[in-house]
């Protein structure tokens, strides 16, 4: 985590309740509403399915939980899948606990890959929802392959296939890179290219090699921020041209943010303070603050409203320049930054008041600023993550959608993201105070009792 300048946030009181296998009182309408939405749930070792409230709907009766899928749109039926492993095999079922797929053998590697096996020979055929139905390849041609290795990282696109003990390379599952007529591979990664050798073997003396080079470079994606969002005041050498600026002709000092002609910071030639200047403004200057920082670079809650740091009297506030809003003051005010699993570059504001920290964003519907996050906090990390007495808690700062009790000995990271009904949802991963590595739902439910 990173932390510039200075900003700030604000309260709301909100009630957790951490009774074990619980969910807190303030669980919202709407989820009260979706309670048929079933999630993997824990009883002591066994793992069944329960909704959103906790009511358990399918008997805790496997040994694990490989993976599952929840998925619906308003326009499709439920199609939701639970990989659970009973014993030797994992079962595929839906949320009526009906096990599709038996003649297949579903395996899960390593690094977490799902497989599906047919007369013991392995292919890249998935399960697919028609008609009600979970649905699969049956054709014995689609699982050609002995063995499938799918590779990481840079390689991630790729994978290493065997038939008969003969290797060969994929890229996408079905694009041949490297024939598979080849007795053993290897490769390695140097500068985003990587180099391959393919040998033939003599009862296991190498006696030829053959070399493949593959091109890894790929552009970044479009929505990862490569600047700081604050490198970037950049200084006028004069007043831009037109008459919606001649009120600052005057002065020495103003400053503008990256390439916007407004809004700009204006200092006075004699007092020192700040002013903000919007063009097209007919308010006149006014010079009340001591320091004036440019705001949020990008934020989802604050998306098209440009926000500035002000100062005055040792206390902050938040000044939205397009609805010429002020938040209230507050003790101090920081902005952080952090990446996102995507590596995307995300800034956040945080505030603190009477030592708690807290956080407010601008509400365009409103038109006012509100708090987002209560000021009850030791701290508040990655955006939205809350501290309390060095544990730690999920609080969503963009639609008061998860509110996880900081109860937890480490960060709430996402598990799992759910689309439900047109709306999205996230299961969080952590370890409770008892050392359990267990699963929490966006509204506090730990999906675990004893």
């Amino acid at each position: 985590m990173k932390r510039f300048s200075l900003f700030i946030c604000s309260i709301l009181l909100f009630n957790f309740s951490c009774k074990k296998g619980e969910v807190q009182q303030n669980v919202s309408q709407q989820t009260k509403k979706n309670d048929i939405f079933l999630v993997p749930f824990q009883v002591g070792k066994n793992w069944g399915l329960a909704d959103t409230l906790g009511n358990i709907k399918v008997k805790p009766q496997y040994d694990e939980l490989v993976n599952f899928e929840i998925n619906s749109e308003k326009t499709l039926p439920t199609s939701s899948y639970y990989l659970m492993r009973k014993g030797n095999e994992i079962h595929f079922i839906d949320s009526d606990n009906k096990r599709y797929f038996e003649n297949f053998e579903i395996i899960q590697d390593a690094d977490k890959n799902i497989f599906y096996k047919k007369n013991n020979r392995m292919g890249f055929a998935y399960p697919s929802f028609s008609n009600g139905e979970w649905q699969i390849d049956e054709n014995a041609a689609s699982y050609p392959y002995d063995k499938i290795t799918k590779l990481k990282d840079d390689l991630f696109f790729y994978s290493i296939v065997k038939i008969a003990n003969k290797t060969g390379l994929l890229k996408y599952e079905n694009e041949t890179v490297i024939p598979v007529k080849y007795d053993s591979l290897d490769y390695s990664v140097k500068n985003k290219t990587a180099f391959f050798k393919a040998y033939y073997l003599n009862e296991k003396k190498i006696v030829k090699t053959e070399t493949f080079t593959i091109d890894l470079t790929a552009p970044p994606p479009p929505s990862v921020i490569q600047k700081k969002p604050y490198e970037e005041w950049l200084k006028t050498e004069k007043v831009p041209a037109g008459e919606s600026y001649a009120a600052l002709k005057d002065y020495k000092n103003i400053f503008r943010v990256k390439e916007t002609l407004s809004p700009i910071i204006v200092k006075d030639n004699k007092s020192n303070q700040y002013a903000i200047f919007e063009a097209y403004s007919e308010k006149p200057l006014e010079f009340k603050y001591d320091l004036v920082l440019p705001g949020l670079d990008k934020t989802y809650s604050n998306e098209g409203q440009k926000l500035f740091i002000v100062k005055k009297d040792n206390k902050f506030a938040l000044f939205a320049t397009t609805y010429n809003k002020e938040s209230d003051w507050y003790d101090f005010i920081e902005q952080r930054t952090f990446y996102n699993q995507y590596g995307n570059f995300i800034p956040y504001i945080v505030a603190k008041k009477d030592v708690k920290f807290g956080m407010i964003v601008f509400d365009t519907e409103k038109k006012a600023f509100k708090e987002s996050i209560p000021f009850q906090f030791d701290d508040i990390i990655d955006g939205n993550v809350v501290v309390k007495d060095n544990l730690f808690g999920v609080y969503n700062s963009s639609r008061n959608s998860v509110k996880i009790p900081p109860i937890y000995k480490t960060k709430p990271e996402v598990y799992k993201r759910i689309s439900y009904n047109g709306d999205k949802y996230q299961i969080y991963k952590a370890v409770n105070k008892n050392d359990k590595k267990v699963l929490i739902l966006y509204n506090g439910l730990e999906l675990y009792r004893d």
